[in-house]
């Protein structure tokens, strides 16, 4: 049974891929979720049951009690949180196993009740098992006293067949209306403080400026979308960054790029950094938590400290410069991600933590 919020970023794709490569000969899931949203309709789209609950419900005393209520008659056989952290502690009043999934980083840009270490490591011991997307998380978890036994690393997976399509290439650069011989710079995110999108339009001029190949492409969707592109518009960026929203189909999107350019300020570890290398493409991305784990500094990609704009400018337009060594490096993230962040492995290592815990 998972637990999660209602939006269809990072956690909750993971999510879903995870109960597709499960299948159900395996595993039967049932979904709660606290509101509505697109998670709903994929949810709906597998033919799986879900149960929705108000907001508030992990909030209230009343919503509290009606959640121990369900639990309790449903008594299912494992209980996998995403979100609504609460629900570990009733989980465990109840006798049922209980595995969180923790993809929130511990350091300078934590938020809720993980801003407050003691609160956090009552809530994370609370579960039977821990899984860390990365040893960046595992470590800051250690870190703030959760029993090392209790955690187990298991990072996301991407299936790299879907994004390596090359044969897209052309007819997606053909719909995006790029130039011959441009450059295709991509940045894929939520517009949130977090993934500083502010910091790849900076950018972008900043290399607009001297390399006039070169084109931008940022793909998400949230609160900071009206101030990101007025920032773009500024900067006098039309015809050379575009803004897109969210698409189902975003491998066609990475087939039509040159490189990733991830500016995020702090990242367990982004399932956009992993599609970008299944794809082939470079990777110039920010040195924090997960993604020095997963992109190789100067071979598979080029890492930069967060915020320092000139060391990415520098990174981007050397590798627009050489398209040799973009492809070097997009070869070697692309060799990477099917040898450490494959489906197979990585969820038959939830296979086994599942029927660990499962009576």
């Amino acid at each position: 049974m998972p637990m999660t919020s209602a939006e269809l970023g990072g956690s909750q794709m993971s999510l879903l891929r995870l109960v597709d490569a499960l299948g159900p000969d395996e595993f039967s899931f049932r979904l709660w979720l606290f509101e509505e949203g697109p998670l709903a309709r994929e949810w709906k789209s597998r033919g799986l049951p879900f149960e929705r609950f108000p907001r508030s419900a992990p909030r209230t005393p009343w919503g509290l009690a009606r959640l121990s209520r369900r639990l309790a008659a449903e008594r299912p056989d494992l209980v996998y949180l995403h979100a609504s952290r609460v629900l570990a502690v009733l989980a465990r009043r109840l006798g049922i196993p209980c595995v969180e999934r923790i993809n929130m980083t511990r350091g300078a840009g934590a938020g809720g009740w993980a801003r407050f270490a003691c609160v956090d490591r009552l809530f994370t011991t609370a579960n039977t098992k821990v899984v860390a997307v990365s040893e960046a998380i595992r470590n800051q978890l250690v870190a703030r006293e959760v029993p090392e036994e209790r955690v187990v690393v298991i990072r996301n997976f991407v299936d790299a067949d879907r994004f390596h399509r090359p044969d897209l290439r052309e007819p997606a650069r053909a719909e995006l209306a790029i130039p011959a011989g441009a450059v295709v710079v991509l940045g894929v995110g939520r517009l949130v403080p977090q993934k500083a999108p502010a910091d790849f339009v900076e950018i972008a001029a900043a290399c607009a400026a001297r390399d006039p190949r070169l084109r931008f492409v940022l793909v998400g969707e949230g609160p900071l979308l009206s101030k990101i592109d007025a920032l773009s518009r500024r900067h006098g960026l039309e015809g050379r960054l575009w803004i897109l929203p969210f698409e189902r189909e975003v491998e066609r999107l990475y087939a039509a790029a040159d490189l990733l350019l991830h500016t995020a300020h702090w990242e367990p570890l982004a399932n956009v950094i992993l599609e970008a290398m299944a794809a082939g493409l470079a990777v110039v991305a920010t040195d924090v938590d997960g993604t020095r784990e997963a992109v190789c500094d100067g071979e598979s990609g080029l890492l930069f400290p967060p915020g320092n704009r000139e060391r990415a400018v520098e990174a981007v337009l050397s590798l627009a410069a050489d398209a040799g060594r973009r492809r070097a490096l997009g070869e070697r993230a692309a060799e990477r991600t099917r040898r450490l962040f494959a489906v197979g492995p990585v969820a038959a290592r939830y296979r086994d933590l599942f029927r660990s815990l499962c009576p």
